[in-house]
């Protein structure tokens, strides 16, 4: 609680903070974790067997030399709950990355000024997620500018409340705001009382 993660750097993963144990409890509450740098995580890497709540925190500034700046893999439940997330810099995939999770949810948080070599701000993988009253503004990536999905099995993603504008995918038709892979299962997504407005997915 109350922590300042700042100006750390890593020549591979994780330059402010990674847990790789298994069946652990993290809580992040009012901090802020920022220009922090790494070679492959720029800023978080938790995998393993863990509950993480992530609440009232700024995530911002902070880079990734070839892959993501948040990953968490494998946990058993990630919440994230009236956060920041601003100008983080993949050049890889994504801001943040879910892989494998039992259940994921974002409410009432802020995504915006991202930019990515490959995969949007939020990337999920084979998870299950509620996304609720969250915006998604001016986020850049080659293939869904705010939100990827990519699954090897059926999973639900429901998008609730929502405003999705100005973001942009540099490959045209691959999602300006959203980009769902076209695997087999497709994931099923809801999209409730959400606006998406002024995206461009980069033919004009």
């Amino acid at each position: 609680n109350n922590c300042t993660l700042t100006a750390n750097e890593s020549t591979y993963a994780a330059g402010a903070l990674a847990n790789t144990r298994q069946n652990h409890i993290i809580n992040i509450n009012n901090s802020f974790i920022t220009n922090n740098t790494a070679g492959q995580i720029g800023a978080i890497f938790f995998r393993g067997d863990e509950v993480v709540t992530i609440s009232n925190t700024t995530i911002a500034n902070n880079s990734s030399g070839s892959d993501t700046v948040l990953y968490f893999l494998a946990p058993v439940d990630v919440a994230i709950d009236n956060c920041i997330f601003e100008n983080n810099v993949a050049t890889g995939f994504n801001a943040l990355l879910v892989d494998d999770c039992g259940s994921f949810n974002i409410r009432n948080s802020i995504f915006r000024n991202h930019s990515s070599g490959d995969e949007g701000a939020v990337g999920l993988r084979q998870t299950t997620a509620t996304i609720e009253n969250t915006l998604f503004h001016d986020n850049s990536a080659a293939r869904g500018g705010a939100l990827y999905l990519s699954t090897t099995f059926d999973q639900t993603i429901n998008i609730i409340g929502c405003t999705f504008t100005q973001n942009t995918a540099s490959l045209d038709g691959f999602g300006e705001a959203i980009y769902v892979l076209n695997n087999a299962p497709t994931p099923t997504l809801n999209i409730t009382n959400s606006i998406l407005w002024d995206n461009d997915d980069g033919d004009g």
